[in-house]
């Protein structure tokens, strides 16, 4: 890979454009651009719940368009005349509620639509945030692991990160790709294992695990955005892939374990491996030591500091969504 020549300090004033920025990592990332004074377009489907945005409503400019749309993602681009794009925008896997036809819009087809519009504004850079689901199994994975993805929702971000490679390539676009790990914090989707074991406990709940052995990398969200900044504030070469992740597995019943100890709440975990998911990713951690050259970055939040900050924010009334009032197994 070419070497990549970091911008001197942080870029601010800058035209941004973000997909998916009314979700957890887009909204949080949202918010750090306006601090530092950046002119922020979000664009968000139809019906999109805002909620996350709220606070910098006012200071950013929402544009609904359905990105999957050739013609709607070309329109933008070139109405917005974004310095950068920050492509989050992409299905969800867990749960595992959208269809083949769902991860195939969301992740290929808008890919697609945006790789296209940006090929006439060749000056913009593209920061494309792919996922470990995209590894096999493993840990200390490098960006240098060829896709092999366990479960449908990875398979298409893998077919998005080619389209995103090959655009780099054929067309020279300053494309990135941020391999996202186990990111979580404040704002996650209240199914997700820390809230809903913050969520029990606070309850005076059981903890309901479907296997206490499988072993996840977390990304506290504050490290992830930081590393989205500066993916955004440097050269780095057409096609460069990071790890964003803090390069530790860490099973996910030693994370509840943590959660009740800083809530100082003995309550029982409870493990149920007969429901567990054929597409289950079991073991995975990243290696993240080309991020920490090309970026100079590192994780700075330990998992106490972040879980207490999760478990803050969850105390604080209505904060953040309740959880669903049906039993959670994660």
């Amino acid at each position: 890979m070419a070497d990549a020549g970091r911008t001197a300090g942080s870029v601010s004033g800058r035209r941004i454009l973000v997909t998916g920025g009314t979700g957890f990592i887009g909204s949080a990332l949202c918010r750090s651009l306006v601090k530092r004074g950046d002119s922020v377009t979000v664009a968000t489907r139809p019906g999109s719940d805002r909620t996350r945005l709220a606070g910098i409503a006012d200071s950013i400019t929402i544009v609904e368009a359905d990105l999957v749309d050739f013609g709607q993602a070309a329109a933008l681009v070139s109405r917005t005349r974004p310095e950068i794009v920050f492509h989050l925008a992409c299905s969800v896997f867990n749960p595992p509620g959208v269809t083949a036809s769902g991860h195939l819009d969301a992740n290929i087809g808008a890919t697609a639509a945006l790789l296209e519009a940006v090929r006439e504004h060749p000056a913009c850079r593209l920061i494309h945030t792919g996922s470990a689901a995209e590894y096999p199994p493993g840990t200390g994975l490098s960006e240098e692991m060829k896709p092999a993805p366990v479960n449908v929702y990875g398979a298409m971000k893998a077919c998005a990160s080619l389209l995103v490679d090959a655009y780099a390539r054929i067309y020279g676009l300053k494309t990135a790709r941020a391999v996202l790990f186990t990111v979580y914090g404040p704002g996650e989707a209240p199914h997700r294992l820390v809230p809903s074991t913050i969520e029990a406990a606070l309850r005076g709940q059981a903890v309901r695990l479907r296997d206490g052995a499988v072993q996840r990398d977390m990304l506290f969200i504050d490290d992830a955005v930081d590393g989205l900044l500066r993916m955004g504030d440097t050269d780095l070469a057409p096609g460069t892939a990071l790890n964003l992740c803090s390069g530790t597995g860490l099973t996910v019943r030693h994370i509840a374990e943590e959660i009740l100890r800083l809530m100082d709440a003995p309550f029982a975990i409870e493990e149920h491996k007969q429901d567990g998911r054929s597409d289950e990713i079991r073991v995975v951690s990243g290696d993240n030591s080309r991020a920490r050259h090309l970026l100079d970055w590192r994780p700075h939040w330990s998992l106490e500091a972040g879980l207490r900050e999760s478990i803050a924010a969850l105390r604080a009334p209505g904060t953040f969504p309740a959880i669903p009032t049906q039993e959670i197994i994660r």
